[in-house]
């Protein structure tokens, strides 16, 4: 198998380059790192990371993630667990976050437009349903039009795609004006956490704020 072939399967089963996830696994390494004891010999944190985005990349199940790595499915629980919490908690703020000053946002607003052709806008939203199991408490709150039990996630990309704003809390029966009217970014919009950056779209026109693309819901 030839290198390109490699990197192909590599990035087919972690959905990113071995110069990516490396990088990954430094950043995490501080949060997931444990001693070695005499009783205990933990997982690498390579291990932890490479099971995690395996996991996540397949949808898969912990059988098969516990025999792809010769661990248990009790400890392949427990550690997409700790790595998800570790990559929400310390990343997650880090990289997924709105533009923080009135340069920043120029910059999205230039982007935006060069990349789509839409004037003065930031991003897009919209809401997603991730699929769970069917909770024991108020089941029925997490039943979406589909009839399915999920989580309705909002999520905000800029021109690249990447996420900018992310809310993973509401159940599926929530309706996306709901999320977004209650959403920080909503409300960042609004008190000008997020700089308006008024200018003028259409001559003879009230110059007009920033705006993010959504759909009619």
């Amino acid at each position: 198998m030839n290198n390109v072939s490699v990197a192909s399967e590599w990035k087919e089963n972690f959905r990113m380059s071995k110069t990516t996830f490396s990088d990954l696994c430094d950043y995490l390494r501080p949060l997931l790192e444990k001693k070695t004891t005499k009783m205990r010999r933990p997982l690498s944190v390579e291990t932890e990371v490479a099971l995690t985005l395996y996991y996540l990349a397949d949808e898969g199940r912990y059988r098969k993630i516990a025999n792809a790595f010769g661990i248990s499915r009790a400890w392949v629980s427990i550690t997409i667990r700790n790595v998800c919490a570790a990559i929400s908690e310390y990343l997650g703020p880090v990289y997924v976050r709105l533009p923080s000053n009135e340069q920043k946002v120029q910059e999205f607003l230039i982007n935006f437009y060069n990349a789509h052709g839409f004037p003065h806008c930031i991003g897009a939203v919209d809401g997603t349903h991730i699929p769970i199991k069917e909770p024991i408490d108020n089941a029925t709150d997490y039943i979406d039009r589909k009839g399915l039990s999920s989580k309705n996630v909002q999520a905000t990309c800029d021109y690249k795609y990447r996420f900018i704003d992310v809310v993973v809390k509401w159940p599926g029966s929530v309706h996306d004006a709901r999320i977004f009217k209650t959403s920080s970014l909503n409300s960042k919009l609004r008190d000008g956490s997020v700089s308006r950056c008024y200018k003028t779209i259409v001559d003879d026109e009230d110059p007009v704020p920033v705006c993010i693309l959504g759909d009619p819901a």
